[in-house]
């Protein structure tokens, strides 16, 4: 394989992953306001039914998106180790720098988003 076509490859991988990522943390967004706001709908929720969201909806998502951001940092590395050309290889070397830095933040998320939707929902009770 050429590097233009490894290029090429690395640069689509790299942002159909951004669609993915940005999906993933949308939907966790989106689970993180219902429970903030404790309303599904018309519907109240009661704490405990919140609390059993933020371990079994919210943090699998977060999960998620580490994950994949973990699997793509070794995969761009791996890339840019296979790039003959020295030029070639600041494309997936930065893609790799950007989903490290992605996958700490994913995962500094799941730590302290979780102590503090803990904290906020013992707030309410």
């Amino acid at each position: 394989m050429s590097d233009l076509t490894a290029l090429i490859a690395i640069s689509f991988l790299g942002l159909a992953t951004a669609f993915l990522i940005i999906h993933v943390y949308n939907l966790a967004n989106r689970l993180a306001v219902e429970m903030v706001a404790g309303a599904t709908g018309d519907a109240p929720m009661p704490t405990w039914f919140r609390t059993r969201m933020l371990f079994n909806m919210w943090l699998p998502y977060q999960f998620l998106a580490f994950i994949v951001e973990a699997i793509l940092f070794i995969a761009f590395w791996e890339a840019a180790e296979l790039l003959s050309h020295s030029g070639a290889k600041i494309v997936p070397y930065l893609l790799a720098f950007v989903t490290a830095s992605g996958a700490v933040f994913a995962l500094m998320t799941m730590t302290f988003g979780l102590f503090q939707y803990i904290r906020g929902l013992r707030q309410t009770e």
